[in-house]
């Protein structure tokens, strides 16, 4: 049933009326209720407004052509001061809003994706699928970000921005922020192999690390049993370089720690700290220990090999092979011939409680090797400056032409020392031994040597002499 309305054509179905403008723009037909404007001409498109004036708060929604491209959005209308946003989804029901839309606005965000709650597995938005990259000799992606950056002043600019808000999270402890990988079968099926991944406490994890340009360059691995760090060019750059750039810095360059404690660090002055040095391979081979108490070498395998080796490979070093100091001063010295240079003495050990050898200095001036000996054949009184380096004396007697007696040092200055006496000629004239000052010699005034080959080897405790 149709009637007149002054200009409206109004028809009704029994289930509502319907008004067409009979006075409208030339080529449009305005549909009053709806509000719908359709220009006559092919590129006009499709107008929808929100007030049948079409004038005051009047919004505007349009599906037209622009050139051979079609659009559809939202546009300026009435006293709009600009367009509002447009959203292109689904509704729960028919006659609820939608809850998962895309919505574009002239205002930032210029677009935004909103999916409602859910509470399905899988994601909200899958690109992919269907073979979807099937070129051939070309480059192809599913997702680029490439905006253009013109900025100025004090700008700054996100190109991508990843920042869920955790309302709540599960226990499962597998929350990521990115994760990229492969998968065994089309449409995100099969196994998934992650080969990147950035979890929600900030932890990025990934097989390896490589330079831009290739991996020869450097190239970092974090595999199962632990991270290597690599470089595969002839050239003379370091495989790995730390360097703490401020140099006011206390801390340590390096720090290399064990549960918690630090085992081995590096100083900024170039000092190595740990507690042990050992060979590659075995630490029994050969180790250097730095304990508290002081340096270490120790070597624990059954062989021909020394300890410690030093080793001067230049043959025309004028430098000592070994140097011990105190204090800045020199205090022994090994050249490159064997010589050894003191500035004190030796002494030598048979218990390791006290030493019982000394060999001193000015004794070692006046002998040539540490071995000493003299021959007599009168009278002679001993002294502790005839003795060799090694604290013994050898005296061969000959009492061909008259008995000889055979003075001994004071008992003090033999302390330490020994005199071997022996006669070595075949007469009856005796070699008579005497202390000196009248200190007994095995509790006698004298030892005496009889006959050819008799022997006495004599040392002396400090207080007395004694045949041993």
């Amino acid at each position: 049933m149709a009637s007149d309305d002054s200009n409206w054509v109004i028809i009704s179905d029994g289930q509502g009326n319907r008004a067409f403008e009979k006075n409208g723009a030339s080529g449009s037909v305005n549909i009053r209720g709806t509000s719908v404007n359709i220009p006559s001409t092919a590129t006009g498109g499709f107008n929808i407004f929100n007030t049948a004036e079409q004038t005051t708060n009047t919004e505007k929604g349009f599906m037209r052509f622009n050139s051979n491209v079609l659009e559809v959005g939202y546009d300026f209308g009435g006293t709009g001061t600009f367009a509002k946003p447009a959203r292109f989804g689904s509704a729960a029901t028919a006659t609820s809003g939608m809850n998962r839309y895309l919505q574009t606005q002239a205002q930032t965000p210029f677009f935004s994706y909103y999916f409602g709650g859910t509470g399905l597995p899988g994601f909200i938005m899958d690109i992919g699928g269907n073979g979807a990259l099937q070129g051939n000799n070309v480059n192809q992606g599913a997702v680029s970000v490439t905006p253009t950056i013109a900025q100025t002043g004090g700008a700054s600019y996100k190109a991508l921005w990843i920042a869920p808000y955790e309302a709540s999270t599960g226990n499962s402890g597998n929350n990521m922020l990115i994760e990229a990988g492969t998968t065994s079968a089309a449409n995100g099926g099969g196994t998934f192999t992650r080969l990147f991944a950035v979890d929600n406490t900030g932890i990025a994890r990934a097989t390896s690390f490589a330079n831009l340009s290739t991996i020869n360059n450097a190239h970092i691995q974090m595999l199962a049993n632990g991270t290597s760090i690599s470089r595969n060019i002839a050239d003379a750059n370091a495989a790995l370089t730390l360097n703490q750039a401020n140099a006011a810095s206390t801390g340590n360059i390096l720090s290399m720690q064990l549960n918690g404690t630090v085992k081995a660090y590096f100083t900024t002055q170039g000092h190595l700290g740990t507690n042990r040095i050992a060979h590659t391979v075995d630490a029994n081979n050969a180790a250097i220990n730095l304990n508290a108490n002081g340096l270490s070498f120790t070597r624990n395998v059954n062989d021909v090999n020394p300890v410690v080796t030093v080793d001067q490979l230049n043959a025309s070093s004028t430098g000592l092979l070994q140097k011990w100091s105190l204090a800045g001063t020199t205090v022994a010295g090994l050249d490159k011939s064997g010589n050894m240079s003191l500035s004190g003495q030796i002494t030598v050990y048979e218990a390791p409680t006290a030493p019982n050898h000394v060999v001193r200095k000015a004794e070692l001036d006046s002998k040539i090797n540490l071995s000493a000996y003299i021959n007599i054949t009168t009278g002679t009184t001993l002294t502790v400056s005839q003795f060799g380096a090694n604290g013994q004396l050898d005296v061969y007697v000959n009492a061909t032409a008259a008995p000889v007696t055979v003075t001994l040092p004071t008992a003090v200055a033999m302390a330490g020392y020994q005199v071997n006496i022996i006669k070595t000629d075949a007469t009856t004239n005796a070699v008579t031994i005497q202390g000196a000052s009248g200190v007994n010699i095995n509790q006698s005034a004298t030892y005496v040597l009889p006959s050819v080959g008799a022997k006495a080897a004599i040392k002396s405790n400090a207080t007395q002499y004694w045949v041993f």
